[in-house]
């Protein structure tokens, strides 16, 4: 993954969003002109499942390597951003192997109110692991820029900037790139 951290924006663009949306357009231009049938749903879960797992992967091994090279000062909890990291892959899996079940026949009939209500439990769940991602990602890559803790106000933009990542990722994997290029002065385990 860390073959990520070294990519150009174009390359990282392309990846990130390029691929995912062809394959969209694809599962969609079956759902829209031909017999799509139930396996269209679980094309759909899947693709969503790539485009997460790779947006994922690319905060992933960003985090971790920031975390690597934080100042001793600012102390983070990788552990806590490895769980936040985790809740959405689990939650998508869950979602297709669900899908799967509906697809090859064994779900009842009717939905009940408690697959629902975990549904719903999960799917917020896994939102909060995606903005606790975004945060800790902008906070240590600020923080590791600056080489000092950084208040709120100056890693909002890199928040921001993460969260609609196909424009952000143009302004910050340059930055991504010069940071991993040099060599680290200072690492913390």
């Amino acid at each position: 993954m860390q073959a990520l951290l070294h990519l150009k924006a174009w390359q990282l663009f392309v990846l990130l969003f390029g691929v995912p949306v062809a394959l969209q357009v694809g599962v969609m231009s079956v759902l829209f002109t031909g017999q799509p049938g139930p396996w269209a749903a679980v094309g759909i879960l899947v693709v969503a499942f790539l485009t997460l797992g790779l947006l994922l992967a690319w905060f992933y091994a960003l985090g971790t390597h920031l975390h690597s090279r934080l100042p001793a000062t600012a102390p983070m909890s990788l552990n806590r951003f490895r769980m936040a990291a985790f809740l959405p892959v689990a939650y998508v899996g869950l979602l297709l192997g669900y899908g799967w079940n509906a697809f090859r026949g064994g779900t009842p009939d009717g939905v009940n109110g408690g697959v629902i209500a975990v549904f719903v439990l999960l799917h917020l769940s896994s939102m909060a692991g995606i903005f606790y991602c975004l945060y800790f990602t902008a906070k240590a890559l600020k923080t590791v820029e600056r080489n000092a803790p950084v208040p709120l106000s100056e890693y909002v933009g890199e928040f921001f900037l993460l969260w609609f990542y196909p424009v952000g990722l143009w302004m910050l994997q340059p930055r991504v790139n010069q940071l991993f290029a040099a060599t680290p002065t200072e690492t913390t385990e």
